[in-house]
């Protein structure tokens, strides 16, 4: 329900519209889609794949953006009917500001485009799933993706340590990947440790009281003995993710080829439409597929525009307004 008070004191559209407590619903409903939308958004505004449902295009989302546009303006006109603008030209243009930022995002709610796709690495390809439509369609140019690296955090490793023959612990030890670990009291360093998470093995350099005894790998079943001695064996890891991933994207329309490399933070600008790195994956023969968001925002720059003017004038007003009761 609406709020009651002075937005129903004096009837008639018009004070209805013009209602601060109106507008401050309004936002609060568009503040509300806004989380929503962004907790859903996975490359997509929609709630499942296929058939979903793109809140930032609905009715729900564009009517209450809608009816902010309308209050605003017409809470400037009511101020200029009434001659109460002097003085206020920074409040007045704050609000301009306001419905520039309301109108981009009505802008790209309406006429915005939000298209996925994975791509077969190596293999050009033009298909691709609209978000807006609900249904696979071509691009009117290929993609292909000509490179493809992933860079991810080093690996915390426990490392568990026997002795042989009898196979007595010796303890656990911690070692970031790339690191290396002193196996107290044995004499024997590990160095160079890495591990591969799918294998789950982990591979290091072994020297015993500084004598280098070899590389090595080892799995769940420990390592071969070192120097005749001692078993290592990965106990644990934490992965703390990608840290960065890049493609090299190829486009091809017209006989005409643009090579671009593709991050999550540094899409590819071709057409007007931003192609942003979101992931990989691999299909059901092991092929490697790599995942892109690609969005035309018509409405962007007005929407941008009208934010950085509303709090500059938002803040010239306060300045003025403390200044002046000074």
């Amino acid at each position: 329900m609406l709020p009651k008070g002075d937005l129903f004191r004096e009837k008639g559209v018009f004070n209805f519209f013009t209602s601060t407590k109106l507008a401050i619903f309004l936002c609060m409903i568009l503040a509300a889609e806004s989380i929503v939308g962004s907790i859903l958004y996975r490359g997509d505004t929609a709630f499942d794949d296929g058939s979903g449902f793109n809140i930032f295009a609905s009715v729900f989302f564009l009517l209450p953006a809608a009816l902010l546009t309308v209050n605003i303006i017409l809470c400037v006109a009511k101020r200029v009917i009434r001659g109460s603008v002097r003085g206020r030209i920074p409040l007045v243009l704050a609000h301009t500001f306001l419905i520039a930022a309301v109108s981009g995002m009505m802008v790209d709610g309406g006429l915005g485009d939000i298209y996925t796709g994975y791509f077969p690495f190596r293999h050009p390809s033009s298909a691709v799933y609209d978000w807006r439509d609900g249904q696979d369609i071509e691009l009117p140019f290929t993609m292909e993706v000509s490179s493809y690296t992933v860079t991810r955090y080093p690996f915390l490793l426990k490392v568990g340590v026997k002795k042989k023959p009898g196979g007595e612990k010796v303890g656990l030890f911690v070692v970031k990947e790339g690191g290396a670990v002193e196996v107290t009291g044995t004499g024997l360093e590990l160095r160079d440790v890495t591990f591969d998470e799918v294998e789950k093995r982990m591979r290091f350099s072994a020297f015993f009281r500084g004598k280098f005894l070899g590389s090595f790998e080892a799995g769940s079943e420990g390592s071969p003995p070192l120097d005749n001695l001692y078993t290592v064996f990965p106990v644990a890891f934490r992965d703390f993710g990608v840290k960065d991933m890049v493609a090299g994207l190829r486009i091809v329309e017209g006989g005409k080829t643009r090579e671009y490399d593709v991050s999550p933070n540094h899409p590819a600008v071709y057409r007007g439409l931003n192609i942003t790195l979101i992931e990989s994956k691999t299909d059901t023969h092991k092929n490697l597929l790599v995942g892109f968001q690609i969005t035309r925002t018509p409405g962007e720059t007005l929407f941008w525009a009208g934010a950085i003017g509303f709090f500059v004038f938002v803040f010239i007003h306060l300045v003025i307004k403390i200044s002046a009761n000074r």
